[in-house]
């Protein structure tokens, strides 16, 4: 969700420092060559998708033409000589020992890049668990197939520039796009994004296991933020999209470093381990029907087994599911990847325009950090923060027309 509600104990100011203002998701420019992670000094950057496919396919052709009336390159027996290379012979003597075919393709122009490619993904019905951002998934990609951490985003077609919302799992019925360090793919070739699973045979049951692999995090994505504040009995709700009574909302987008990454393209080696987790209960409803904020500590220690199902020799107990599948679109760097954020808060008092916002921040400074930040309501007010009053985190607003509570 997108709703945010800060603890006293938590400054804003440090919390979302590296966001910032934005007035509109889809129609505000952002710079996209700020902040960038230094894995892109080492990808390729092109200036136009389409321009590449017609410059490849036009390539292809001049390639198919029959040369001194004799053959074409595409009906040529070709010789392949494998020289000082172990490790290829040692995959070809595998595939002919499993019975799996050698596949060799020939690749378009610039297919040996890597850059950012973008993959259009539906989610299958038949896997029940989730499918989260980040994830090590195996992805096969036309003839290719690698292991990656795509990270997912909403597609939005209608926008000034190639932008989308972080999805952070991938919901059924859905079509998600996956952004990923890959090799350059020109056409629209068929996207399989497959599930690794351990399968534990306890008491005549099968158990399977999460995978939890740990990847180092460098993303390029851009961050929006967008605060709100509500009044009334409705309840309290925090985004310019969704609202009931009164609503108030500060948009800010971040600038992120080096934390979310799209795709770690060089997977690690991981071990098995047995790491002991002590499970947390939270806390039953009190007598007024208000959920508890504590956690209750229950004595019981789950062994869960880390480890890397691409590099492990028991190939036995692991099953490959797919969860995904769908196309490429395109091989966009530019492509934006926004994290917005709803801070919610309280309206305590109306005077006409003017109003009193009260449990959106704690203190004086949080207040004088976001007050350029432009403020707006999702009824279409828009407003700005005057002042903060007192040391608990309460600001005087005012809207450029009245307040309904």
């Amino acid at each position: 969700s997108d709703y945010i509600y800060l603890c006293t104990n938590i400054s804003a100011r440090e919390r979302f420092k590296r966001y910032r203002s934005l007035q509109s998701f889809r129609t505000s420019y952002v710079d996209v060559y700020e902040d960038l992670p230094l894995e892109y000094s080492r990808i390729y950057d092109y200036e136009s998708s389409e321009n590449l496919g017609k410059y490849s396919k036009r390539k292809y052709i001049e390639n198919c033409k029959i040369i001194n009336g004799e053959y074409t390159l595409t009906d040529a027996y070709c010789l392949f000589i494998i020289k000082n290379d172990g490790k290829l012979y040692n995959l070809i003597q595998y595939l002919q020992k499993k019975k799996l075919p050698f596949i060799l393709s020939s690749l378009l122009p610039f297919e040996r890049k890597v850059t950012v490619v973008n993959m259009e993904i539906e989610r299958t019905f038949s896997y029940l668990g989730n499918v989260e951002s980040k994830e090590v998934f195996e992805i096969v990609c036309g003839f290719r197939h690698f292991v990656s951490c795509p990270i997912f985003s909403e597609q939005i077609v209608k926008s000034t520039q190639a932008k989308g919302k972080y999805e952070k799992n991938l919901k059924y019925g859905k079509k998600d796009v996956a952004s990923v360090y890959a090799f350059t793919t020109v056409t629209n070739a068929p996207v399989f994004i497959i599930k690794k699973k351990r399968i534990h045979q306890e008491e005549g049951r099968c158990n399977e296991d999460r995978l939890h692999i740990q990847t180092p995090e460098n993303v390029c994505d851009t961050k929006n933020c967008n605060n709100s504040l509500e009044g009334g009995e409705g309840g309290i709700n925090s985004s310019n999209n969704y609202i009931s009574n009164n609503v108030i909302s500060n948009n800010f987008v971040s600038n992120n470093d080096n934390n979310n990454d799209i795709s770690n393209y060089n997977i690690r080696n991981y071990n098995i381990r047995n790491y002991n987790i002590t499970k947390y209960d939270r806390g039953s409803s009190n007598n007024n029907g208000n959920s508890s904020c504590t956690n209750k500590l229950r004595s019981e220690n789950i062994n869960v087994e880390l480890f890397d199902p691409f590099t492990t020799n028991d190939t036995n107990n692991i099953m490959s599911v797919l969860v995904a599948h769908g196309k490429v679109i395109n091989c966009d760097c530019k492509r934006i990847i926004m994290k917005r954020i709803s801070i919610c808060g309280k309206i305590f008092k109306i005077n006409k325009k003017g109003a009193v916002i009260r449990n959106m921040f704690y203190n004086p400074k949080d207040i004088n950090y976001f007050k350029p930040v432009e403020l707006h309501t999702k009824f279409g007010l828009t407003g700005k923060i005057l002042e903060s009053l007192g040391t608990h985190g309460k600001m005087k607003c005012m809207f450029n027309d009245v307040l309904k509570q």
